[in-house]
């Protein structure tokens, strides 16, 4: 099928949305998909909206490697973004990828992300998997 949308990051990003709110996660993967094949760059917005969908479907494995892309395409990870990675770290089966948890927290606090007062839900996800 040709999907015929604008090209602008903004535009994706409210298709990758819509896709998310309606839990239609294959259609969101195949959009992230088009947009990296036609040459547009994501954002904060792209990739956290992305790595929830990752989240959702315990995607551990992929959510591992757009984390690290995006830090290589020079997008900064934010609260929002090392919550959901490090949540993805329990993935369907149940199991615990305690040292990516542990790792990513630790990344999440030396870059100064981490506030213990707000983020309450990384230590808790960093908690379920120890």
């Amino acid at each position: 099928a040709s999907h015929r949308f604008p090209a602008g990051v903004d535009s994706y990003n409210d298709i990758l949305q819509i896709c998310q709110r309606c839990r239609d996660f294959a259609n969101g993967q195949e959009m992230f998909r088009i947009m990296q094949e036609r040459g547009v760059k994501g954002d904060i917005v792209t990739y956290n909206t992305i790595l929830d969908v990752c989240k959702a479907t315990r995607d551990y494995d992929m959510s591992m490697r757009l984390f690290e892309e995006m830090k290589a395409e020079g997008v900064k990870p934010n609260s929002f973004t090392y919550t959901t990675v490090i949540n993805t770290c329990i993935t369907r089966d149940r199991v615990f990828h305690w040292r990516d948890a542990l790792r990513i927290f630790s990344e999440m606090q030396l870059t100064g992300t981490y506030h213990a007062e707000s983020d309450f839900v990384a230590l808790d996800g960093v908690l379920k998997v120890c």
